[in-house]
């Protein structure tokens, strides 16, 4: 049999049997590729047959033989992958693919390698926003993968910093070394040194979000994360798990001392790597997100003066005393705090959306239906900037549309698709705390200084290098100036 037909026939026996294997109930099903994004079926089949074409021809025993048998097992596998990616490419442009019917551009539909450098730009918020003014509510982003813009699918889916002379301040660092050292503090019970007591020497902010960036990338490839784990931990991630080490260790060596009822990840029924792991993910989901949209409410206060002087004039008719401790219950009631930081996670956080995957039955939105196993998400950032979700001034800093009556007449406001902690039993488990963070944060703020931007601080420039790879990176620190009131 020549290495043509040899070939030939075994990309088609690999495709037919992954091809089979997405539409049976069989284990098979949990290694198939194509449409469950899965390889370990095809990888395993390929290697078995290039093996046994190999050894074939080796075994005959002759030095030439054997260059004949390699030739042509290399030929093999070149025809044989050649007729996979073929056959591959075709079946996801047919009209039989599961989600042949939801519009998007040829190259998303072939495979995830676009889409991943989309990822990595951080510029996929803008990206899937474009494909959505173009395609409509349904775009394929993906072989298997569906972004859904349409508030109806929210429900089916997801059921230490110096002042220097002249009083500017960079925020941003401010801001981001206040969040980690709560953060920490929170997670080991008041009872450790504080993580940015001497600035951020080990780099644990950077740690963090390049930690995040990384799983957001690869776990659009799922299967190249796979083979990348095997070769050790990122040393972004060392670095934090270092640090979380150092505290629990500080935090187990002085409970004795503590007479308090504080609960932490120390006194939790877990083995020290789950210890750990949780610490981990407390402190980088707890300080990054919150210090995210922090640092976008005071660009946007700072820049609109008109807002932060109704925000100051309802806090100073709360808090006659600005010294006094402030009232969570009351900071809650604030209509024009709450309305500052509703507007504030409505434009503030970038985000493409939590993937999921549909149940067996599948979803049906808007009598458009997707079938069981596709990869479904709502763009956060598209449902929070859609005309048929918050009009009129979609784009803009308004947040008077959150305040009695809104806009007036004609507006639309729909609190429902602020998606900033996700929806349903998996959203956020920290919003309660993460609100409250921010209620304290921005009116202790405001209360107490003036927020400008200095002279040289180009605000378009701010905005237009901001990127987001579940994680936002400001790449220009947030500089303002702060006089006392």
């Amino acid at each position: 049999m020549s290495a043509l037909s040899f070939g030939l026939l075994t990309g088609i026996v690999s495709f037919s049997h992954i091809f089979c294997s997405t539409r049976s109930t069989s284990l098979q099903a949990g290694y198939a590729v194509l449409h469950n994004f899965r390889v370990r079926g095809d990888v395993i089949l390929f290697f078995e047959l290039s093996l046994f074409a190999t050894l074939s021809f080796i075994g005959k025993g002759s030095d030439e033989l054997i260059r004949d048998g390699l030739l042509f097992a290399f030929r093999t596998i070149c025809i044989h992958s050649a007729v996979m990616l073929a056959c591959t490419a075709v079946y996801r442009l047919s009209p039989w693919h599961p989600v042949a019917h939801v519009p998007g551009p040829i190259y998303y539909k072939l495979g995830d390698i676009c889409y991943t450098f989309v990822v990595a730009s951080g510029w996929r918020h803008e990206v899937v926003r474009g494909l959505h003014k173009r395609y409509g509510d349904f775009v394929r982003i993906g072989p298997n993968t569906v972004s859904i813009n349409n508030r109806a699918a929210i429900g089916p889916i997801y059921g230490s910093t110096q002042r220097d002379p002249a009083g500017i301040v960079d925020l941003s660092t401010a801001i981001e070394h206040w969040s980690y050292d709560f953060m920490g503090d929170f997670a080991f019970g008041h009872s450790t040194q504080l993580l940015m007591r001497n600035g951020d020497p080990d780099r644990l902010v950077e740690a963090g979000k390049q930690s995040t960036a990384l799983f957001d990338i690869l776990g659009t490839l799922p299967w190249l994360y796979e083979i990348l784990s095997r070769f050790g931990t990122p040393s972004s991630l060392l670095r934090l798990y270092k640090a979380a080490s150092h505290m629990l260790d500080l935090r187990q060596l002085r409970g004795s001392e503590l007479q308090d009822d504080t609960t932490d990840v120390s006194s939790c029924n877990l083995s020290r790597d789950e210890q750990l792991l949780d610490a981990i993910f407390a402190i980088q989901a707890g300080s990054d997100t919150s210090a995210n949209v922090l640092q976008y409410t005071f660009f946007f206060i700072a820049a609109h003066q008109q807002c932060l002087k109704k925000l100051q004039a309802e806090l100073d008719d709360t808090f006659p005393n600005k010294d006094d401790i402030l009232d969570l219950d009351r900071l809650a009631s604030l209509p024009y705090l709450n309305a500052v930081i509703n507007e504030c996670l409505r434009l503030g956080t970038p985000l493409s959306g939590l993937p999921r995957v549909t149940p067996a039955s599948g979803i049906t939105v808007n009598n458009i239906h997707i079938p069981a196993g596709t990869v479904v998400s709502v763009p956060n950032y598209t449902q929070q900037l859609d005309p048929r979700n918050f009009a009129p001034l979609t784009e803009d800093f308004v947040p008077e549309r959150w305040v009695g009556e809104g806009l007036g007449p004609g507006s639309t406001l729909e609190p429902g698709c602020i998606l900033s902690f996700s929806f349903g039993p998996f959203g956020c488990i920290g919003r309660g705390l993460a609100m409250q963070e921010l209620r304290v944060v921005v009116a202790y703020l405001a209360l107490h200084f003036t927020l400008t931007f200095p002279v040289g601080f180009d605000p378009h420039i701010y905005r237009a290098h901001i990127r987001n790879i579940r994680t936002t990176f400001f790449p220009t620190p947030l500089h303002v100036v702060l006089e006392s009131r």
